[in-house]
């Protein structure tokens, strides 16, 4: 996911925002500009999806464990992936995360990432990643 967010938030060229863009404002009920588990269980009511799948997919997507859902993480989730995950842009993210350009992505050079970009989550969920 934090791939994809930064891949969403860098290459703009192959993604449609304003059908994302208009699809997170309809969400948005509150727009405070995240949505939160409620938006979502309401926007899929109808859907018949059960309750439990929702909060699954939910709690997959709230990285900073906050009860919410920013657009870029929004964008990330519903970006057509066949768009984004060329092997230049991957590359592309491979080096943003090898900070210290020794051809490895290691926890620790998560931690930086993460930090310099404000992002708030802890090394037991960078663990989890890197496992």
């Amino acid at each position: 996911m934090e791939t994809l967010t930064f891949l969403v938030n860098n290459l703009n060229k192959d993604i449609d925002f304003k059908i994302l863009r208009d699809a997170f404002r309809a969400l948005d009920k509150q727009n405070t500009g995240m949505l939160s588990i409620v938006e979502i269980k309401g926007a899929f009511k109808e859907a018949n999806i059960p309750n439990y799948d929702i909060e699954e997919v939910f709690k997959n997507l709230d990285i900073n464990c906050e009860g919410t859902i920013n657009y870029s993480v929004f964008l990330a989730a519903t970006v057509e992936k066949q768009k984004v995950l060329t092997m230049n842009n991957l590359w592309f993210a491979f080096h943003h995360f090898d900070v210290d350009n020794s051809g490895f992505i290691t926890e620790e050079g998560l931690v930086e990432v993460f930090h310099r970009e404000g992002k708030k989550i802890s090394r037991e969920k960078i663990h989890e990643m890197m496992a």
